[in-house]
């Protein structure tokens, strides 16, 4: 069956993890509706219904997105994060794993006294760590030792 969806379709369909499509509908009276299906439910052009039967591969095919991969063409490419972004991103391609020691490092945290250290240790690791304490203390912990820096760097 030949795929015939728009690219606003295909747009529509990857923004809500849509893999399956039908053009038409499944009952008599939905001839000009397209469902688009997620696994578990389904787009039923203004809701959602969650799929209580499954519907047959051959009436309901896997949503082709490659044109979309070539729909820019010479428009101008939307810019990621890492460009609009960068002071938030680092390159950790030759590194096989990074503690939050190395986080620190490779962001320069410069902390003489260690509270920033200390307290980014607390938020990265909230509830986590071994010390058995929970997210509110470690947190609330964090905010102390952030308050003793701003007493330390008047």
């Amino acid at each position: 069956m030949e795929q015939k969806l728009t690219m606003e379709q295909l747009h529509f369909a990857r923004s809500i993890g849509a893999t399956r499509y039908l053009r038409g509908g499944i009952w008599a009276n939905e001839s000009t509706t397209d469902f688009f299906h997620t696994g578990d439910s389904v787009w039923m052009g203004a809701y959602w219904m969650p799929l209580s039967h499954s519907v047959s591969d051959d009436r309901c095919p896997i949503i082709d997105f490659s044109p979309l991969d070539h729909e820019c063409g010479d428009a101008e490419k939307v810019p990621g994060n890492t460009e609009k972004y960068p002071a938030y991103f680092r390159d950790v391609s030759g590194l096989s794993e990074v503690d939050v020691y190395a986080i620190h490092n490779l962001f320069g945290i410069d902390d003489a006294s260690g509270c920033i250290h200390h307290a980014s240790k607390k938020l990265l690791l909230s509830g986590t760590r071994t010390g058995g304490k929970s997210k509110r203390d470690d947190i609330r912990e964090a905010r102390d030792t952030l308050n003793r820096w701003l007493e330390l760097n008047k």
